[in-house]
């Protein structure tokens, strides 16, 4: 019998198959992903040796109809071609290992811009991407059993797709993400080997209801699976190995809360995700732990490594984490957009990033830490309110790292205060984030052997008010002839600060908490005007103060103070309406200690009327009056 009629009668026979397949009853959603509409046109070859057949997978296509198939043998692969798939077609090769098509190193090896469309046993390989959904809103198309690889983008890029299914593919070795979507839902992506991307095994931004299960997800060089403003998104039964995992990012807690994350694991642990949660006490061994919209926990004694983010916390607020191990991931604890956070008494070690805040965390305690042996020890971006106190920081590449993001309002109001860094390449590295990045302090630090001791960009302030002092640095050359332990000359710091005190020795002395504070301003004036009030207090150690203040509207604020604690702290503020109102305040200094409760109470008259104006330039002519009102509604008092 001929051979090129046996070989066109077993291609016929698989292409029955899978007709056939495509025609099998989809399962539920949750379980299984609907079937593709089946083919119903006609068959064409590309390759063999039968009458008729193109040499061309694109002359296939250009001739070809809706509904039909074509079949491409693999005895005159490689095809060294560049396809454009613009009709509801199913693409079917002989056999993935052997049926080749090669982008010769540039360009979308195949471009879909159609619905329906089906690509099935292919080798796809050496293009930018191998297979590239343009931006179209396509939907019901299928990527199944290919082999995707040496990619210089990504190995398959949706864009604006639904109902999607890529199903028993591998993908590896490609530069960018090995499978990236972008704006998509209802897609199904299943049973794929993922591996030794240069980027994502699978990045997920902007999607939604999409469906990521039993994948193998390994030796990506990021995290395995990676989704940012993301929501219902379902993460089943997907096994990870070393250094992978998953990784959430978004601002609101629907992109971190509105997900189903269940039976993944990774070397064999299992990743644990928490979401809308409180009163959690977590401790033990476990692969990964991610924390959504979660408030009022504690994580101790966990021992975590080798896996992308090893503590993950998202949109929460008030957790506790201390006695825990955490070694040898990419980022060892990652904290996006949350609050009220203690990181204390952790051994942070051999990691790319050791603690690494970012975006909008405010009121992060990250205190009597060791943090060591990692690229970057701590790295913060869009940061503001938080503490890093009393921590060992030593032999990283850098130890602080603050900014290299100009997407989001910088770092401020940040203290850094009495640790111990030494033995880095860089000890603390500020770089350039945005325009609004100020008013970081760093003080009675004590900066030891580092190739770089400090590169600040900003606006930030390198010392507290004389006689306290700044930072001891070991590089330090002046003198100090008047024997107050503070240098005679500043220490410069490139780019644009010095330190006006530098210590001629470490700081030691143990911190006392900030005494008493108290609220100053006036307690009758109109409605809708801004009112100065001074907020009174000093520290016996010198330190920055965090002021939390209620305004009794409804309104509250939080503030530090300024580097010089003699100087008081003055905010603005005005009542809509008339009334009488409270305010009150409490200091903390960046150790915990805090002040006293303060309060004042305050009366707001009316906008307009002359007997108001009367009455408040009396007052201000009889100022003793002024004092028994005051005396009376115990105001400037401390409670």
């Amino acid at each position: 019998m001929n051979n090129g009629i046996v070989k066109q009668g077993l291609a016929v026979g698989i292409i029955l198959l899978f007709v056939g397949t495509c025609i099998i009853p989809a399962i539920a959603y949750n379980i299984d992903k609907a079937s593709h509409r089946p083919s119903r046109g006609n068959i064409l070859y590309v390759g063999g040796s039968g009458p008729g057949n193109y040499t061309k997978i694109q002359d296939a296509i250009n001739d070809s109809n809706n509904g039909d198939i074509i079949f491409v043998y693999d005895d005159s692969s490689p095809y060294y071609e560049h396809l454009s798939v613009q009709k509801s077609l199913s693409l079917i090769g002989e056999d993935k290992n052997s049926t080749i098509i090669d982008g010769k190193g540039s360009n979308d090896i195949i471009q879909i811009n159609a619905n329906w469309v089906n690509i099935r046993e292919f080798t796809i390989r050496n293009g930018r991407s191998g297979i590239h959904f343009l931006y179209g809103n396509y939907n019901n198309c299928s990527i199944e059993n290919n082999i995707i690889t040496r990619c210089s983008y990504r190995g398959i890029d949706i864009h604006n797709a639904y109902d999607t299914v890529i199903t028993r593919n591998i993908v590896t070795n490609n530069t960018g993400s090995g499978i990236s979507a972008y704006n998509s839902r209802n897609d199904f992506i299943s049973e794929n080997v993922i591996e030794n991307n240069a980027y994502y095994g699978i990045s997920c931004s902007s999607c939604s209801s999409i469906l990521l299960k039993r994948n193998t997800i390994g030796k990506n060089n990021e995290s395995g699976i990676y989704f940012v403003d993301s929501t219902n998104m379902n993460i089943t039964d997907n096994v990870f190995t070393t250094r992978n995992g998953l990784t959430i990012k978004g601002h609101f807690p629907e992109y971190w809360a509105t997900h189903i994350i269940k039976n993944n694991s990774i070397d064999g642990k299992p990743i644990c995700y928490y979401k809308n949660c409180s009163n959690l006490n977590i401790s033990g061994d476990t692969g990964q732990i991610i924390f959504a919209n979660c408030s009022s926990c504690e994580l101790h004694h966990l021992n975590i490594s080798k896996v992308e983010s090893g503590v993950q916390i998202g949109c929460s607020t008030n957790f506790l984490i201390f006695d825990n191990f955490i070694d040898d991931n990419t980022k060892g604890i990652r904290i996006d957009t949350s609050k009220e956070i203690i990181l204390m008494n952790n051994t942070v070690t051999n990691n790319s990033v050791g603690i690494f805040l970012v975006e909008y965390d405010t009121n992060i305690s990250i205190r009597n830490n060791r943090i060591c042996n990692n690229e970057m020890a701590l790295c913060a971006v869009a940061a503001q309110y938080n503490r890093i106190v009393s921590n060992i920081i030593s032999d990283n590449k850098n130890g602080i790292h603050f900014g290299e993001n100009m997407m989001y309002h910088g770092e401020d109001d940040n203290v850094i205060v009495d640790n111990i860094i030494s033995n880095n390449t860089y000890g603390i590295n500020c770089v350039f984030s945005d325009s609004d990045s100020t008013n970081n302090h760093f003080y009675h630090n004590s900066l030891i052997n580092n190739n770089y001791s400090a590169y600040d960009e900003y606006d930030d302030v390198w010392n507290s008010r004389y006689p306290y002092g700044g930072n001891y640095w070991s590089d330090y050359t002046g003198v100090d002839a008047n024997h107050d332990g503070i240098g005679d000359t500043p220490y410069d710091i490139p780019q644009y600060n010095r330190d006006n005190y530098p210590l001629m020795s470490p700081y030691n002395k143990t911190n006392e908490p900030p005494n008493r504070l108290k609220i100053n301003g006036p307690i009758l004036r109109r409605a809708d005007v801004q009112q100065n009030y001074t907020f009174n207090v000093t520290d016996p150690n010198g330190d920055c103060l965090f002021y939390k203040i209620d305004w009794g509207d409804g309104m509250s604020e939080q503030s530090i103070s300024p580097y010089d604690t003699d100087v008081n702290l003055t905010l603005q503020h005005a009542w809509k309406k008339q009334g009488i109102y409270t305010i009150t305040a409490k200091a903390e200094d960046p150790f915990g200690e805090k002040t006293n409760r303060a309060t004042i109470k305050v009366i707001i008259l009316p906008k307009k009327g002359a007997l108001i104006s009367f009455l408040l330039t009396f007052l201000e002519r009889f100022p003793l009056l002024k004092q028994i009102i005051e005396w009376i509604f115990d105001g400037g008092d401390v409670k």
